[in-house]
């Protein structure tokens, strides 16, 4: 099983941002409004928590009868996320297709003094990035974007292999006009022949649920740092 983060950037004065926190923790989910956050754990440098809205879902049918009747499906959707105060970083754990309602009540509880940024990460930064902090890294794919297989032709090239497949991207990527759009990159984790595998995007990550919980803090450190 597999866990997939995803970042946003929360910019605004340090007051407004820890305002926010506040907030987190004060607007407690309930029944009656339907939606709120669920706090885990608070401290001075993060907020983790979950947000949880209630959904009510209406379904027509007809009965056996012909009459016309109605059903109400009652969901519960929870985006557990960690907020970040020092660096102002919101990380998404397994976030759903849309994280809208998260997104506007963080705007709303904070009174619309932070701005919420998506930012996306070069991932060939990123994987410098990551290959200078673990042990033994190869990247064992690479979906390359624009890869260039004749005269006005490109297309987007999957590399997959046992071993590191970056050499043979080369001859697409020194041409200038080829870029990486994601990667899987995989480092020893020293214990025996332990492997951690991460697949990285422009957007987010992904890793094994059982790895270590300093693979989430590495990888959100090196994409902030490979913006752009």
């Amino acid at each position: 099983m597999k866990r997939r983060l995803r970042w946003l950037q929360i910019a605004g004065e340090d007051s407004d941002v820890r305002g926010l926190a506040r907030q987190l923790v004060a607007v407690e989910y309930s029944e009656r409004s339907g939606h709120g956050f669920i706090v885990q754990d608070a401290n001075q440098q993060y907020v983790r928590a979950a947000f949880v809205e209630k959904i009510k879902v209406e379904h027509s049918f007809e009965d056996p009868w012909g009459v016309p009747q109605t059903s109400t499906q009652v969901e519960y959707r929870r985006v557990q996320f960690v907020f970040g105060l020092k660096n102002g970083y919101l990380e998404l754990h397994d976030p759903p297709r849309t994280t809208s309602s998260l997104l506007e009540t963080f705007l709303e509880i904070s009174n619309r003094k932070i701005a919420i940024a998506r930012p996306e990460a070069n991932v060939a930064n990123w994987i410098g990035l990551v290959e200078k902090k673990v042990r033994r890294a190869q990247v064992t794919c690479l979906v390359i974007a624009n890869a260039p297989l004749a005269v006005d032709v490109r297309a987007t090239v999957t590399m997959r292999g046992e071993r590191d497949v970056r050499p043979e991207a080369e001859r697409w990527l020194r041409k200038g006009v080829a870029s990486i759009e994601s990667a899987e990159i995989a480092w020893r984790t020293g214990r025996g022949d332990e492997w951690v595998r991460c697949d990285l995007s422009s957007r987010g990550a992904c890793f094994e649920a059982h790895a270590d919980s300093e693979v989430g803090s590495l990888l959100r450190e090196t994409f902030f740092a490979a913006q752009g």
